[in-house]
């Protein structure tokens, strides 16, 4: 009897082991068909390019301590190669690449797949380094396989193979046919959005100063018509643009909209206060120079006229000027805020465009110039904010020389 009981434990203990050797493979399955899918994806949505070697690195990294420290080695290809998409722009990348590093060498030319939408961009072409996370968990698979077979059949478990494969098969499908369904439903939308821009409003000088973006025809809106649409799928839109397009979407939608709305400055400017990126740049640039010398006023809890949005967007814009090194339209476009809109704007623009006229100022002419041009100013807005009672800004204004600015040029070759 106890021979018997000590029997029967063994088998619930192979059975669960059994069990979770199946569920690990299961696994293993449905992650290979993610990355299987992925990478197909990416190779179609990339363009192959050549880049040139230009190091190869070896960095060393130790964890724990004593006599549990272990020690690995990145081994990692750096790479520069030209933007397809903008002359003359280089750009570097590293890349860990353990079975490349040692079959290249610094100034070789290698295949890379670039892909401006996709997170890496860029990702070295070599089959046997692109495909290498996938025959690393095929490889797990085929071990957990045979051991759940080895060890089920060792311990007389039944376990039926041919379902097994079946539902391991099943697997393996889901997210190929889901992702290729997910991407041909978009490549739909894009299909569609396309035909409706046929309809858009023109706006030539904008459509000249603006050029679409080389991803534009591989990013579709989806959730409205930038045309047409309601405040409540407007609410849907932003719950569900969460996706790694989100940006790229939200370009596209502040760009039709731009056209849509081209008569209406004031609508323009608050369509440009909600995105802040570098990809904004010709939009601030070009919202600036068409109305520098118009003037609007609006209908706001707080002063919204042509001043108050322009001039803290020259801020920003100025401040992104600055990291790609555009000195002498920085201080053009400065000069032109300041003759033109300054004084009429809110104590929070002023801040903004101070802000980044002093690392300006700063940077060509040194900082005992910045202060002999800005300290009547900035002084002004202090106590402008210490009337309004803004603590925010006060505080804001009233450590506006403390601390150093970032490096001018910093995003710049």
């Amino acid at each position: 009897m106890a021979l018997d009981l000590h029997s029967s434990s063994d088998t619930k203990v192979v059975r669960r082991i059994v069990f979770v050797l199946w569920a690990a493979c299961a696994s293993c399955i449905f992650l290979l068909g993610n990355m299987v899918v992925s990478n197909f994806i990416y190779i179609e949505q990339s363009q192959l390019i050549e880049a040139t070697v230009i190091k190869k690195v070896a960095s060393k990294s130790r964890s724990g301590s004593g006599s549990s420290a272990s020690y690995s080695t990145a081994l990692k290809v750096i790479y520069q190669f030209e933007n397809p998409y903008v002359k003359d722009k280089l750009e570097l990348h590293s890349e860990l690449a353990p079975l490349v590093y040692g079959r290249v060498k610094e100034g070789d030319t290698i295949s890379v797949y670039f892909n401006e939408m996709a997170k890496p961009k860029t990702r070295i072409s070599q089959p046997f380094h692109f495909w290498l996370l996938c025959f690393l968990v095929l490889l797990g698979v085929s071990f957990l396989y045979l051991i759940a077979l080895i060890i089920g059949r060792h311990s007389r478990l039944v376990v039926k193979t041919w379902q097994a494969n079946l539902i391991l098969t099943c697997l393996f499908l889901v997210p190929v046919v889901y992702q290729s369904w997910d991407n041909m439903q978009n490549n739909n939308a894009i299909a569609l959005e396309r035909n409706s821009e046929a309809n858009w409003p023109r706006w030539f000088a904008f459509e000249h100063a603006v050029a679409k973006p080389s991803w534009w025809d591989s990013v579709a809106i989806k959730y409205l018509d930038p045309m047409d649409y309601t405040s409540e799928e407007h609410r849907y839109y932003l719950e569900s643009n969460t996706d790694a397009d989100r940006f790229h979407r939200s370009f596209k939608l502040t760009y039709a909209l731009m056209l849509r709305h081209q008569d209406d400055p004031l609508e323009l400017g608050w369509l440009l206060a909600k995105g802040t990126t570098r990809q904004y740049m010709p939009m601030y640039e070009f919202f600036l120079s068409h109305f520098m010398y118009r003037q609007w006023e609006g209908v706001c809890t707080n002063p919204c006229n042509d001043a108050t949005q322009m001039v803290e967007m020259a801020g920003h814009l100025l401040s992104m000027k600055l990291d790609e090194n555009q000195i002498a339209s920085s201080l053009v476009l400065a000069e032109e805020i300041m003759v033109n809109k300054y004084d009429r704007a809110d104590n929070r623009g002023k801040f903004y465009f101070l802000y980044s006229y002093r690392r300006l100022l700063e940077h060509t002419q040194g900082k005992d110039i910045a202060h002999a041009k800005l300290d009547d100013l900035v002084d002004a807005s202090t106590l402008e904010a210490q009337k309004q009672g803004n603590s925010q800004l006060l505080s804001r204004w009233q450590r506006f020389w403390h601390g150093t600015q970032r490096e001018v040029g910093m995003f710049s070759g």
